[in-house]
């Protein structure tokens, strides 16, 4: 973009379970030094600030669920150069110690989450957006393996926030995104050709000034 000549900016979005985070790691290896890698999934508010439902349990899968102020701010500093420092977020072990993590600067910066579309400052600063799909039974199935292995959630909790928080989520915030995407990932199976075609996409996109700092 114009008001980052020497960065580019690229969104990637998707279901939950889509595999975004598996792809993510593979294509953050593929492009090592020159890309930094910005979660939402650090960006939730307190526990005590979160939606609930009308049953009194709390909806993680709004908008309004983040810190999107501060998303957007540390995402501006990035592309300018700057480095930034992420509270990472701890999901259900809010107890546990805070843990922090600097992300310095690269030629590209690769923002990724739920609702990064839905955010318009940031969206209007992407140079590529790639939506990462997957059969919705396969993601539900990938998230309730991650939700009762890694988080220590209940299967039956998992498939009510799946059916009315997670899926109508989805359908009003980050679908209405997938058609202006410039790359739609059928992410299924062997994962290097999606990869390289999401490495293909950005670099086809890099300004010569962001081009120019590629190593």
């Amino acid at each position: 973009m114009a008001a980052f000549p020497d960065t580019l900016l690229a969104g990637i979005s998707g279901l939950s379970g889509s595999g975004k985070t598996f792809l993510i790691g593979k294509l953050r290896e593929a492009l090592g030094s020159n890309a930094c890698f910005i979660s939402l999934d650090d960006y939730y508010r307190p526990y005590h600030e979160q939606t609930v439902d009308e049953n009194g349990v709390t909806n993680f899968d709004l908008p309004g669920a983040l810190e999107s102020e501060r998303f957007i701010t540390d995402v501006e500093n990035l592309l300018r150069g700057r480095p930034v420092i992420l509270r990472k977020y701890q999901f259900e072990n809010f107890g546990a110690e805070e843990q922090f993590e600097e992300i310095q600067p690269a030629p590209i910066v690769i923002a990724e989450g739920l609702f990064v579309f839905h955010f318009h400052e940031v969206r209007n600063l992407m140079d590529v957006r790639i939506f990462v799909e997957t059969d919705p039974d396969i993601s539900l199935q990938r998230r309730l393996f991650r939700d009762t292995r890694e988080r220590g959630i209940t299967e039956e909790r998992s498939r009510y926030q799946w059916d009315y928080h997670v899926m109508p989520g989805y359908r009003n915030f980050v679908l209405p995104y997938r058609d202006s995407c410039d790359l739609i990932v059928h992410n299924e199976g062997e994962p290097t050709a999606n990869v390289e075609r999401m490495k293909s996409a950005i670099f086809a996109e890099l300004s010569p000034a962001a081009a120019a700092r590629i190593v």
